[in-house]
């Protein structure tokens, strides 16, 4: 019964037929689709009334679905028997819902794919369903034929198709562009041109307002509908960056410049070399990188690397970026993201970052908070974590608790670490052994809390900086490759570990301007010892916290590693493994 209660709450609509609802939202495309007097060129107006009809049929739907509820009987039995049909029921309108919703976004192209790419990646909010439907979307996009190609490029950039050879078959084809191999006719030099889809940035905005319409008329109906208004909002901010592509070619260079400027992804993580002389805001050209997806296990072993190198490696990139550069990579998923040998030393990996048009940057406080809720989410207290989220602008118990399961996808129960009722190392044990896999188990417990609570996750999400949004993007996408490198908790791992280091850092440095605002006093005043000791002390704190932070995280990673071994031999598992890349 609590079960379907929840639900119930989540599909909440308002008590109207459902033909007012199918009404409402095909009303709202039509209003957003003749309020901009470019509806009718390059296919606009179809592609808004395509949506307002899908979004009607959505409302038609799940009206049926929850007015078509049976009377629950006091009988245990019925009410068993009826919260069977109830979730029978509601999994078939998810079905029918995510295969119309995946359809009209390839139909629409564009915008609508990027929509379904960001829905693809909401699974702390979506059914699953939805996020099995959508995914494929992350990969598979339509091209532009090679005569609409050829017409952008001599547009934008007439030296270039006089000094490249260029392959009319794009190797990559994405929502926003697609990508072209080529040969400099000059040296011989290999590059990768990117060419914006033909009309998409004189279109997209108006595509945005059809979207902002629709979610906005149907969140009046919808509960789900009406936390996710600001999705409306975070489209249109990515794709003003996204397509820009002069923003992405100084983004490229800022990561470049952060990860040689350390010593952990110094000649191990690099970026693409553009091209200035041929590139505009419509068309980037780049050096052109070999390599392996980083999903791609098999692969990774073919060149002699570990699985597991690759994915830590990728976790002390992204990391970085968001604790300590403040300059952060939001869409680092399988396709952006290439795994090939270093020249330097041949058994160890290198990455190569790609696609650098979506980034965030975040200032220093957001940082330093951003680190100490990450600490206190490790460290499992509970008062602490109560403490940072409200700095982040979160609070109430449930808005808490939501915000730390969308960040770990992980239980509150996990999570959480009562001092006087548990024991510090099994808590975290069962943090990080909750990151060996997704299981369907664990995904469940998480979206039955979001069920039960739904009405606090549009509240967290208008809460938090706006920033932190893209950021739940860039964890998610790093988590779902190191499951499918079967890297187990890496992200959780280095997150602790790069968090731990800033927010060490941020004392040291604050006892030290203490101990330099009183070197005016002599060496031997109180003054000055006072403060020469309180560093000392600091200095001796963090580094034994420190080193029992890294105890613990070398044991629950040789736990973790030894009871992932499989039992089977080497090249069974390899079998396995590429059976499922193929599935």
């Amino acid at each position: 019964r609590g079960e379907w209660a929840a639900m119930q709450t989540l599909w909440r609509i308002r008590r109207v037929r459902p033909g007012a609802v199918a009404a409402g939202l095909a009303v709202g495309g039509a209003v957003a689709a003749v309020a901009t007097p470019e509806s009718g060129q390059n296919g606009a107006l179809a592609r808004a009334m395509r949506a307002s009809v899908t979004a009607a049929r959505l409302g038609t739907l799940y009206s049926w679905a929850s007015m078509r509820a049976p009377q629950k009987s006091e009988s245990a039995f019925s009410a068993d028997a009826a919260l069977k049909a109830d979730r029978s029921r509601l999994q078939t309108a998810h079905e029918k819902g995510a295969a119309w919703v995946r359809r009209t976004c390839e139909l629409n192209g564009g915008v609508y794919v990027k929509l379904g790419q960001m829905l693809a990646q909401l699974d702390h909010l979506l059914p699953l369903v939805y996020i099995d439907a959508l995914r494929p979307l992350l990969d598979a996009c339509p091209a532009q034929t090679w005569d609409t190609v050829r017409k952008v490029i001599a547009a934008e950039s007439p030296r270039l198709l006089a000094e490249a050879d260029i392959q009319p078959k794009p190797v990559a084809t994405a929502s926003l562009a697609q990508v072209h191999r080529a040969t400099l006719k000059e040296d011989g030099a290999q590059i990768a041109i990117k060419i914006q889809h033909d009309g998409l940035k004189k279109h997209s905005m108006w595509d945005i307002r059809v979207i902002q319409g629709l979610l906005m008329v149907g969140a009046r109906w919808f509960e789900l509908l009406r936390n996710m208004e600001w999705l409306g909002e975070e489209l249109e901010s990515s794709l003003r960056d996204e397509l820009d592509f002069t923003l992405e070619a100084q983004n490229c260079a800022a990561c470049a410049q952060n990860l040689s400027a350390s010593d952990t992804t110094r000649g191990k993580v690099v970026a693409p070399v553009v091209a200035k002389q041929y590139s505009t805001s419509n068309l980037l050209v780049m050096s052109w990188e070999n390599g392996v997806a980083v999903d791609d296990v098999a692969g990774i072993r073919q060149l002699g690397l570990k699985p597991s190198d690759v994915s830590k490696l990728l976790c002390y990139a992204l990391a970085e970026q968001i604790f300590v550069h403040g300059h952060v990579h939001c869409d680092p998923h399988a396709a952006n993201v290439r795994v090939r040998r270093r020249d330097d030393s041949p058994t160890e990996p290198q990455l190569v970052l790609l696609d650098h048009g979506l980034y965030r940057r975040l200032d220093p406080g957001l940082r330093l908070q951003y680190a100490n809720l990450w600490q206190a989410i490790a460290r499992g207290d509970r008062d602490d974590i109560y403490q940072f989220a409200k700095s982040l602008g979160v609070s109430g118990e449930h808005n808490v608790k939501m915000l730390a399961m969308m960040l770990t996808l992980r239980p509150w129960d996990i999570i959480e670490m009562d001092r006087t009722v548990h024991n510090t190392d099994s808590a975290v044990h069962s943090l990080v052994r909750g990151a060996d896999e997704i299981s369907d188990d664990v995904r469940k417990r998480v979206q039955d809390f979001v069920l039960e609570n739904n009405r606090s996750i549009g509240e967290v999400l208008n809460a938090v900086p706006r920033e932190l949004l893209l950021l739940f993007k860039t964890s998610d996408c790093v988590r779902a490759i190191e499951r499918r490198l079967g890297a187990n908790w890496s992200w959780l791992e280095v997150t602790a570990r790069v968090s731990a280091r800033v927010v060490a850092d941020h004392e040291r440095l604050m006892a030290h301007q203490r101990v330099e605002s009183a070197s005016s006093s002599s060496w031997w005043s109180l003054s000055h010892l006072t403060s020469r000791a309180t560093l000392f002390m600091i200095s001796t704190r963090l580094a034994i916290e420190r080193a029992v932070l890294e105890v613990r995280l070398a044991l629950f990673s040789a736990i973790s590693s030894a009871s992932a071994q499989p039992s089977v031999p080497e090249s069974s598992q390899l079998e396995t493994e590429t059976s499922i890349q193929a599935a």
